[in-house]
This record gives structure tokens, sequence and C-alpha cells, in this order.
């Protein structure tokens, strides 16, 4: 993920009737960190401020404002190679954060279940 810049990386196995490759799970930058947070013991860094473990971007911040077009938006997302960007308001305050891509649509809801009478 570090060398190629990927931020979800597939799980592949083969499927056992067919014997071709299949997409079991993804892997994101988020299940790692969060698997990390519960089952590793060494965490002492974790309790670090990031400015001291040199980690984000603290000077030169892209961000736009409301009204920035899209196509401005993308070039300098793809020109600095980020994956999300602030949005401020009109003080330059926080509004929102904007992926650069879409979020998943929302699972479908669980089957009813009808309980034996």
């Amino acid at each position: 993920m570090l060398e190629t810049r990927a931020r979800r990386i597939p799980l592949i196995d083969i499927d056992d009737e067919t014997q071709r490759q299949m997409v079991v799970s993804v892997i994101t930058q988020y299940r790692i960190l969060k698997f990390i947070a519960i089952n590793v013991k060494e965490t002492l860094w974790l309790r670090k401020p990031l400015r001291d473990l040199d980690i984000g971007t603290f000077t030169n911040v892209a961000s736009f404002k409301m009204d920035t077009p899209v196509m401005e938006t993308v070039h300098v997302m793809v020109r600095k190679n980020i994956s999300s960007v602030p949005v401020v308001n009109d003080e330059g305050r926080y509004f929102i954060l904007l992926p650069s891509s879409p979020p998943p649509p929302p699972s479908p809801p669980p089957p009813f279940y009808y309980p034996d009478y």
C-alpha cells in the first residue's frame, strides 16, 4: 500500500466450483488501523500527536470553497496525489471533507424474520 499508494486491496480466493479467482473481501487502510488498535499492545506511539510523528500535512494544505469548480478541485487532487480535501466556508472554517470517490451505496436491509407460530 505504501509503494503503490493504493487505499484498498482486494483479497482473492479460488472458487471451489468454477476454479476461478473471485474477490472475497477488500482490505482498507481503516481496517488495518482498526486491527492494529485492537490487537497490537505496543501502541505507545499511537498516543503521540500526529505532528510529533511527522504524519499529515501541516503547511500548504489544499482547501476549497463551496463555489470552487469541481474540475479545479479534481485537478488539484490529482496533481497533489491526495484522496480528499476540506471544503471551507467564507470565513475559512472547515465545512465538509470532500473525498475523491463517492461513498459506497447503503447496504440492503436485512431480510425479515417471520417466527413460526
